[in-house]
């Protein structure tokens, strides 16, 4: 497991601006981007083996894309937590791959700049606060097969006006 960048550049005073690298085995990338209030370029081979990203973008305002898949993310506890708040729109990938995802607790927790979520999500288990203080999020629709705890879910929402669960 390549992990020696988890942690390096979460701190609030953190004036990081740009990353590139190749991590191809990247499997836990929890808190590696944490506070990085200015970091506005992302660029990495792939994301395709990473299966933890606790808080790994949380509070990461200045990054206004996230094109990557994540097939293998299991746990996305509070990964995009108050991520990009002071941005006028969040992009994330068309046709993001969440098709492992079980945890998505507090994932987009107060993600103010998310306007639409349309993702399949299989194996999604727990999504509690999951969109809690989304209230831009004006659309959503995943899968709703294996949730079992959605506390919160939506709470503050306030944009929201259409939920699509098939």
């Amino acid at each position: 497991m390549f992990t020696p960048l988890s942690y390096a550049s979460s701190s609030k005073s953190s004036s990081l601006t740009s990353f590139t690298a190749e991590m191809p085995k990247l499997e836990n990338g929890s808190y590696m981007f944490r506070n990085c209030g200015y970091l506005n370029s992302f660029n990495v081979d792939t994301l395709e083996n990473l299966k933890t990203g606790t808080y790994m973008f949380s509070q990461t305002l200045s990054l206004h894309e996230f094109s990557y898949d994540l097939p293998n993310l299991t746990n996305g506890t509070y990964m995009f937590h108050r991520y990009s708040k002071q941005s006028t729109n969040l992009t994330i990938k068309e046709g993001l791959n969440l098709d492992s995802l079980t945890n998505g607790q507090y994932m987009f927790y107060y993600c103010k700049s998310l306007e639409t979520f349309m993702k399949q999500t299989p194996k999604l288990s727990s999504g509690s606060y999951m969109f809690y203080g989304c209230s831009n999020l004006k659309e959503i629709g995943f899968n709703a097969d294996n949730l079992t705890s959605s506390n919160y879910m939506f709470y503050g929402c306030s944009s929201l006006t259409s939920i699509d669960i098939p």
